[in-house]
This record gives structure tokens, C-alpha cells and sequence, in this order.
């Protein structure tokens, strides 16, 4: 009896450890298993991560984009040159608050245009403003709820960076064309009127003048309108003498010897041919081959906001061509933009879920209506019944960058729900 308890406490023992072995190996196998799965898991996290500090990369390069008509440098907005600080004296866990400022003083912006336009304008103008203007903030009340959903939201403080910067350059483009329309319906003969005279000099005076100090006392004041003995050059339109006024090879070269430019080193001014008519004051990118520089190559590449296909056909188009052309150009980057638009709408069907798609095509229906308002409202209140060169270039600079502005939102959005498919498969 004493053996059979022995023999059965043996038998209990040895099914006890193989038990226990059976159940460590499970225990063994789902941990290894749990430890692949954290390893693809922070491949997968790094990658993104990577792919956020581009990004962010590029929301810094963007407060260094160049204007597409501007020869060598813009002129900065005082909101711009805050957020710029902001951004540099803040920690990037709260860059976005940055933009949340600067949609704030870019609301302030608008309201004291429209402000303004009230005063200058007759009711029945005024009153299609604000209609306009109506339509506008409900597009961007969409816009908002887009970019949210798609991009601020997601966990992590650089989406909110994105997000709000996206946003914040809705804001800065509106209160680009009320600025535009504003300047372009100012009464000229206010301006010149002899109580304010001595505030402005004309374009023909300014050349006439023979003076040995002429040309050291041209300079940029503060909004960057071109200023001779401190009195702001008018252009033979009766506006402001600045970079997006600047239409004709004149006044170009008041503005680069205002901005105190000089030509590259060994190039000849005189050879249009290969520097264009101001070759030797900006950076013509070489030529490359049709394939590097065809808008699907563009696709991948697009974060180099600075260096994008676009931009540097556009900007080289811009130099070797003759003012008077200067639209041709814009008009040409603006097919382009709608190119991207197209190309990243058709890809975005394969990447995010159908509820999500048919919420976008929404919006997308809801920003066409506004481009098509943003058309009547250049036409009628910038190029209007003049349709100068000055008028039509800035026609199609505010087309391009509304249009440019959406590819970037859409390639954003493409961007990230690739991401997130690869991380979910």
C-alpha cells in the first residue's frame, strides 16, 4: 500500500512538470510572439516618426517660401514674422499654439479689411462682400472639421502642429485676396490728392528725377512698398510699388535696387538669352530631364515645399519671360495644382474607408463652390474692366495659391491614412 502511494505521488509529481513545462512553452510562445509584434510595431512607429519630423521640417521651410512672381524675396506679413518667432521660442510640443495666434490675429486681419472695404465701397459692393464672405466661412467651417478629423486629432502633438497650420494658412490666403481687392479698389485720386501729396511720388516723377542720390535713397519701408526721400513710389496704376505690383521690367529693377540686391558673380546682365531678364539676380535650377520633371515624379517629392516641380517651372517661367506673359505663367501652375488635386483625390479612394472618402468628396464639393466664388470675386474686384498685367498676373497668383493650398491639405490627408493602412496590416 505504502508503495502504491509512493508510485502514484511519482506519477502526480511528473505530471505536474510536464504540465508546467506544456504551460511555460504556451507562456514562452506568446510572449515571443507579443515581442515580434512590439518589434514591428516600433519599426512601424519609427518610420512614422520620421515621416512627422519631414513634416514638420516643412512647416518650417514653409515660412521660408518664396512668392512664385517675386525675383529674389518677399515681403513678410507682421502675423507671419510672429509665428515665425513663436515657433522659434517655443517648445515644439506646443508649436501649434504658434498658429492657433496667428488664425487669431488673421480673423483681426480680415475683420479691419472688411472694415475698410465698408468704407470705400458703395452698399451694393460691399453688401457681394460680405455674401462672399459668408460662403467663405462656411468653406472653411468644412475645411476646419476636415482637417481635424484627418490630421489634428490623431494622437500626437506634431498632427496638431500640421493641423492648425494648415488652418492658419486658410485664414492667411483669404486675407491675401481681401488685401488684394482692398488695394485695388482704393479712389487713386484720393491718394493723389494734394492733401496726402507729399506722402507719394509717381513712378514718372521718380524717374525723372536726375538726382546723385536717387538710387541710395530708394528703399523698402516696413510694408515693403518701394520709398524715394521716404515717399512711396506709385506705379503707373496708381498703387503702391511693391514685389506683387511689380509688373514691368522697370519697375522689377526699382525693387531689386531697392532690396538692396546684387547680381551673381561672372554673370552677364546683358545675356538674356541664357540668364533671362533677371538671370543674375535669382537661382535658375538646371535643366533636367522630362521624366525628373514631370508633375508624377512631383508626386514623390512633394514635402520640398521650396523646390517642388511647380513652383520652379513657375518661377523660371516668371524669368525668362516678358511681363506681359507673367498670367500665362500663373495660369499654367494653376492646371498643374489641379493636376495634384485630381491625382491625389483618385488615390485617397484606395487609402481611406468609404465612409471617410464620401465625407472628403463632400468637402471637396463644398471647396469647388468656393473657388468658383473666389473666381467671381477676382474677377469683378481685381481685374475688374481693367484687365492690366498687374491685375491678371495677380488674378491668377491668388488662383494658384488657393488651389496649391488644397494639394498640399489632400496630400497631407493621402499621407497619412497610407500610414496608418501599413501599421494596421
Amino acid at each position: 500500500m505504502k508503495k502504491q502511494l509512493i508510485i502514484f505521488s511519482v506519477i502526480l509529481i511528473f505530471l505536474s512538470l510536464i504540465s508546467f513545462f506544456i504551460g511555460f512553452t504556451i507562456q514562452k510562445t506568446k510572449l515571443n510572439k507579443q515581442i515580434n509584434y512590439l518589434t514591428i510595431e516600433n519599426k512601424n512607429i519609427q518610420k512614422e516618426k520620421e515621416h512627422l519630423i519631414k513634416q514638420i521640417k516643412v512647416l518650417e521651410d514653409k515660412k521660408e517660401e518664396k512668392s512664385s512672381i517675386n525675383t529674389v524675396s518677399e515681403y513678410k506679413h507682421p502675423i507671419d514674422i510672429a509665428e515665425e518667432l513663436c515657433i522659434n521660442n517655443t517648445n515644439s510640443l506646443l508649436y501649434h499654439t504658434c498658429s492657433i495666434q496667428s488664425i487669431k490675429d488673421w480673423k483681426n486681419e480680415i475683420n479691419t479689411q472688411l472694415k475698410k472695404m465698408q468704407t470705400i465701397m458703395n452698399k451694393t459692393e460691399y453688401k457681394h462682400i460680405q455674401l462672399s464672405q459668408t460662403k467663405w466661412e462656411e468653406s472653411v467651417n468644412n475645411d476646419e472639421l476636415i482637417i481635424n478629423r484627418f490630421i489634428t486629432e490623431k494622437q500626437g502633438f506634431i498632427y496638431k502642429t500640421i493641423g492648425y497650420s494648415y488652418i492658419a494658412d486658410i485664414y492667411r490666403q483669404r486675407s491675401i485676396l481681401l488685401e488684394e481687392i482692398l488695394t485695388n479698389n482704393m479712389n487713386l485720386s484720393a491718394m493723389r490728392d494734394k492733401k496726402i501729396s507729399s506722402k507719394f511720388i509717381s513712378l514718372e516723377d521718380f524717374l525723372s528725377d536726375n538726382s546723385d542720390l536717387k538710387w541710395s535713397e530708394t528703399k523698402l519701408n516696413a510694408k515693403g512698398e518701394v520709398t524715394f526721400q521716404n515717399k512711396i513710389i506709385l506705379n503707373n496704376e496708381g498703387v503702391p510699388l511693391k514685389d506683387d505690383t511689380a509688373n514691368t521690367t522697370t519697375e522689377m529693377e526699382i525693387m531689386i535696387v531697392a532690396k538692396g540686391i546684387k547680381p551673381k558673380p561672372n554673370c552677364d546682365e546683358s545675356d538674356t538669352i541664357n540668364n533671362g531678364t533677371f538671370g543674375c539676380y535669382i537661382d535658375i535650377p538646371d535643366e533636367t530631364t522630362e521624366e525628373e520633371n514631370s508633375p508624377s515624379s512631383y508626386f514623390n517629392n512633394l514635402y520640398d515645399l521650396s523646390n517642388n516641380f511647380i513652383d520652379i517651372e513657375q518661377q523660371k517661367c516668371y524669368s525668362f519671360s516678358h511681363p506681359y506673359d507673367f498670367p500665362t505663367c500663373g495660369e499654367k501652375a494653376e492646371q498643374n495644382w489641379d493636376k495634384i488635386i485630381s491625382k491625389y483625390l483618385s488615390d485617397l479612394k484606395n487609402t481611406l474607408p468609404r465612409a471617410e472618402y464620401n465625407d472628403l468628396l463632400r468637402n471637396q464639393t463644398q471647396w469647388e463652390k468656393f473657388v468658383e466664388d473666389s473666381k467671381i470675386l477676382i474677377n469683378k474686384y481685381i481685374i475688374a474692366d481693367k484687365k492690366t498685367t498687374h491685375n491678371l498676373t495677380s488674378a491668377t497668383r491668388n488662383m494658384t495659391l488657393i488651389k496649391k493650398q488644397r494639394a498640399f491639405l489632400l496630400e497631407s490627408i493621402y499621407h497619412q491614412s497610407s500610414e496608418r493602412n501599413k501599421i494596421q496590416n
